[in-house]
């Protein structure tokens, strides 16, 4: 994840001098390397991780030169590469939507959470400000680029929309929308208030009957 300065407040390994009686004393150490290749030490104080080539390496404490301290064992693992993403939306914004005459179904795909996950399993570092969107639609295998900004991807037909987040060629899940028809009138249903008794019955010539 970058330099470590061995002999700083932050450094996950301390060193501390001695004299004879077991006193602590104020002394400065330096640091030094079993290995001669693989991992640099700069300064004797600074472990140069951003130059170490992956490996088990051996460090120790040093006081003028004299009384070296015990080996300590380093491990320099690989960089950390992108491996997954994983996009959710806790904030139902992929809710079931339905189409209707006057306009489209609009999605704002911004508004998901995406994780970009390195190898080890953790959260990485660097992650794009958005990344590239991808939409297939009722399972479909070619998928669609999704312009950007991505903060209105809008919907004209109903089906299901499978979207999917990707950056550095890694593909995130995919979560779906259903998108459902215009509603469209097939019935129509009737009935008379019993107290109104509008459709009651009627005698032809007895009067002008109106139906209201």
């Amino acid at each position: 994840d970058g330099d470590i300065e061995l002999n700083g407040s932050s450094s996950p390994v301390s060193a501390m001098v001695l004299d004879a009686s077991g006193k602590q004393v104020s002394a400065s150490v330096t640091w030094e390397a079993q290995e001669l290749t693989g991992i640099t030490i700069g300064n004797g104080t600074t472990l140069k991780l951003s130059d170490a080539t992956p490996g088990t390496y051996h460090i120790r404490p040093v006081w003028n030169g004299l009384y070296p301290a015990d080996w300590l064992t380093v491990t320099v693992r690989p960089q950390r590469e992108l491996t997954s993403i994983e996009i959710s939306d806790p904030e139902g914004i992929l809710a079931d939507r339905r189409l209707d005459d006057t306009r489209k179904v609009s999605v704002d795909l911004t508004a998901l959470d995406v994780h970009y996950i390195d190898q080890y399993g953790e959260a990485t570092a660097a992650a794009p400000e958005e990344p590239d969107w991808y939409v297939s639609k009722d399972g479909a295998t070619q998928i669609e680029s999704v312009p950007k900004p991505a903060t209105n991807y809008e919907i004209d037909k109903a089906g299901t929309y499978a979207f999917y987040a990707q950056w550095k060629g890694v593909r995130s899940n995919a979560l779906t929308l259903t998108v459902y028809p215009a509603a469209t009138l097939n019935r129509i249903v009737i009935a008379d208030n019993p107290q109104d008794k509008v459709l009651g019955e009627y005698i032809l010539g007895s009067g002008t009957n109106t139906f209201d």
